[in-house]
């Protein structure tokens, strides 16, 4: 009976990242690696026709004393650095990934999402088209700025003011001459134009 496949272990991870980085470091030098090997094997082919066994062995051990030898080292070294940093770079990549995933959950959407203290807007008998704009979209109106949704909200408001579908209590108007966004709107009728729309309204009724 074969058991549930089990995740790779973290020393497996650790590894498997150090020679990923290790070969990532080296594969600039791929290509002249390549190249040197096959110069290589046809300098010894060349050697060893010319100059016989003996002689080619020598200076192929020549070759490997003061030249692969110590590339051999450097190249451990370097694995030995990255298999250092491994573990490192392997919690960070996890501790990234979980922070992200915590970032794209519903709920920290909703932690992060501001608190608005409804109750005080239930009682005032007055908003500007700006408030009421935040109201529908709810957020915060004293929070400054606005959204997309806000924006379009009192585009909506201004329309129907100049169409004389939504009353208001004082007209402003900007520099232009068209009504602005501090146009006073009673609340009663304000709440009546929203419901009418089918704008949710609950967390003010």
């Amino acid at each position: 009976m074969t058991g549930a496949k089990q995740d790779p272990s973290f020393g497996w991870l650790v590894f498997r990242k150090a020679v990923s980085d290790t070969i990532q470091f080296l594969e600039y030098t791929t290509r002249d690696i390549v190249l040197g090997a096959i110069t290589l094997i046809m300098g010894g082919a060349l050697a060893y026709f010319f100059v016989g066994r003996a002689d080619t062995v020598k200076e192929f051990a020549f070759i490997a004393a003061f030249t692969l030898a110590p590339a051999g080292i450097v190249m451990s070294f370097v694995f030995l650095w990255h298999l250092w940093l491994a573990p490192a770079a392997i919690a960070y990549e996890a501790a990234k990934t979980m922070s992200q995933a915590v970032a794209r959950s519903p709920a920290a959407a909703e932690v992060r999402k501001p608190q608005v203290n409804w109750a005080i807007w239930k009682h005032l008998n007055e908003y500007t088209v700006q408030e009421f704009s935040s109201i529908l979209a709810q957020r915060d109106p004293e929070a400054g700025g606005g959204s997309n949704e806000e924006f379009t909200f009192r585009r909506l408001m201004v329309q129907d003011i100049d169409d004389d579908n939504l009353e208001f209590e004082k007209r402003k108007l900007d520099s232009l001459g068209k009504t602005s966004q501090s146009t006073v709107l009673n609340r009663n009728e304000a709440m009546k134009w929203a419901k009418k729309h089918g704008f949710n309204v609950s967390h003010i009724a």
